[in-house]
């Protein structure tokens, strides 16, 4: 079933002519703002795959819904020393508590995690960390997968939109800054084109995979994603607690990437 929810958009300010959108995952010296955004929300419909979860893949849509299994237990997500970044919701959230979260949050702002310039420069700093001086290829593509620790989801699920109309205009490159080191991501204007999907009740045996870049000029960009809250859900249904991995994907030169 569709559902009608608000989704954060980057406004169409005059600012963004003069100054990239920025967020500072640090506590900023005084007088310099954590960031210069501030979200329009507008209202979407998000379509619920669920019962026709076949109907979208990575070629068509940039997204597919996949069975996904493993041998961690739940409690298994509570061990640093097997698993190294985890996202668990705090049960006040989206009210801010004036601390610190112990985990990461769910993003209730539109974006792609990686800009063309930026996953470059990502697939390059990867392999020279682990020792690799040249690419495997240079027909590579990031992929996210996004899975519960504990399903079914119904506070906070994913919204992704359909990357095959994305309007081009739609996209600023924005910059997400930590103490020593500044990642290019890009931020979305809202646009009535856009078409937004979910899947109600995921499960943790259930994980989205999608497309976050390449630095190809001619494909399409990332899938845009968005935490969202549904309309009515009482919020004292249990918390959402997920977990996004990135990889990058090498493939031969004469693959023809969408």
């Amino acid at each position: 079933m569709s559902v009608h929810a608000a989704l954060g958009f980057l406004p169409n300010e005059e600012l963004f002519q003069h100054e990239r959108p920025y967020s500072l995952k640090f506590e900023p010296p005084e007088g310099l703002r954590r960031t210069n955004i501030q979200a329009e929300y507008r209202e979407n419909i998000i379509e619920d795959i669920r019962g026709h979860e076949d109907d979208f893949n990575m070629e068509k849509n940039g997204f597919a819904l996949v069975p996904f299994h493993t041998k961690m237990t739940y409690e298994d997500f509570e061990n640093e020393d097997k698993i190294l970044a985890i996202r668990k919701q705090h049960e006040a959230f989206p009210i801010a508590t004036g601390g610190t979260y112990e985990h990461n949050q769910p993003t209730t702002m539109v974006h792609i995690d990686i800009s063309k310039d930026w996953a470059r420069q990502l697939a390059g700093g990867l392999n020279h960390k682990m020792g690799v001086r040249e690419l495997p290829s240079q027909n590579y593509r990031f992929y996210n997968l996004w899975r519960p620790i504990r399903g079914p989801i119904r506070r906070w699920p994913l919204a992704l939109c359909d990357n095959s109309n994305l309007d081009i205009d739609a996209i600023e490159i924005g910059d997400v800054v930590f103490e020593d080191f500044t990642i290019n991501n890009e931020y979305i204007h809202f646009s009535p084109e856009q078409k937004w999907y979910y899947v109600s009740e995921q499960q943790d045996s259930e994980a989205w995979v999608f497309v976050q870049g390449d630095a190809k000029p001619h494909t399409r960009h990332g899938v845009p994603h968005s935490s969202f809250q549904i309309p009515g859900v009482n919020n004292d249904a249990v918390p959402r607690e997920t977990i996004e991995i990135r990889a990058v994907a090498y493939f031969e030169d004469d693959v023809q990437l969408f």
